[in-house]
């Protein structure tokens, strides 16, 4: 197999990567490696590979496969290589929900090299950007998007849940509106979510019933009232969507579009956008990506025939 690594800057001495691409290349595969150094590089080096290339792997965190999704979107959709996974980042949570190995570099590339099939992908599309998990806007993309770097590195996915419970003085609903083709709401609310994967900020299950191959994005508010606060709170610590569901609603659509009235920040998979006023839609069948047989984050589970 072919396959081109995609490698954030900051995982340069990750243990054991090194010696798990040397194993691949002892098995006969054809690897090259790409590292990060700025914004774009991903994105631009996941666009280069050639039709030679069968799989490009994203290996750093969520911010990073977006940015390799992108670029693969951009140059050859799902008729080009294949998109891979090695979580390395701070949450990990595409990979999380997805069933892809975690903390296990061999079993994460072992996966890729065994011939599984690409799975179709949908990917969500707002503003020119391109983003494959989830966008959240409120005060839980601040305490991801802001968390400190060191904190990050040092706890993890963990590091969210201390940031936020550290700024929640901060606190604060937006005025505004969220509408799809058969729904509309407005008022003010205290955070909101368009997913196409499940999960965000280090485990917390937003979009419980999101599919990456369905086709529509699932769209979560969080009104002000009815002890939202302290919920969204218990959400960042917990990490489960059966808190966040006292005190939202949900909606499935192929696109949403959100207003707010004064400038509202979105955390696009990691990267910051700001506005007041947003369109979110549904790429359906992107790309291919290889995720293990029977994923949760695939519609058909078990069974379904690849594309």
């Amino acid at each position: 197999m072919n396959l081109r690594i995609v490698l954030h800057g900051e995982n340069i001495e990750e243990p054991g990567l090194r010696e798990a691409v040397d194993d691949l290349r002892t098995e006969g595969h054809e690897v090259e490696v790409r590292v990060t150094w700025e914004r774009g590089d991903a994105r631009r080096f996941a666009a280069e590979a050639g039709p030679s290339v069968d799989v490009v792997v994203a290996a750093g965190g969520d911010g990073t496969l977006s940015e390799v999704a992108s670029g693969l979107c951009d140059a050859s959709g799902p008729d080009g290589p294949a998109l891979g996974v090695l979580p390395l980042g701070t949450a990990n949570d595409f990979a999380n929900a997805s069933g892809i190995p975690e903390d296990d570099i061999e079993a994460a590339l072992g996966l890729i090299v065994a011939g599984a099939p690409g799975y179709p992908l949908d990917l969500i599309a707002v503003g020119g950007r391109t983003l494959i998990n989830v966008a959240t806007g409120g005060f839980g993309a601040q305490v991801t998007t802001e968390t400190p770097d060191g904190l990050k590195r040092v706890l993890g996915g963990l590091s969210y849940a201390v940031a936020g419970v550290s700024r929640i003085s901060e606190l604060e609903a937006s005025a505004g509106s969220v509408r799809g083709p058969d729904f509309e709401w407005s008022g003010r609310f205290l955070a909101v979510a368009v997913g196409n994967g499940t999960q965000a900020g280090g485990g917390i299950r937003l979009c419980p019933d999101a599919r990456i191959d369905d086709g529509l994005l699932d769209v979560r508010v969080v009104p002000e009232g009815r002890g939202a606060g302290r919920l969204l709170l218990e959400a960042l610590v917990k990490g489960r969507e059966t808190v966040l569901d006292e005190a939202s609603f949900a909606h499935r659509a192929p696109w949403v579009e959100i207003e707010t009235e004064a400038p509202f920040q979105v955390n696009l998979d990691g990267e910051p956008m700001e506005g007041t006023s947003f369109r979110f839609e549904v790429r359906p069948g992107a790309l291919r990506c290889v995720l293990p047989e029977g994923s949760p984050l695939r519609s058909g589970g078990p069974g379904q025939n690849p594309a």
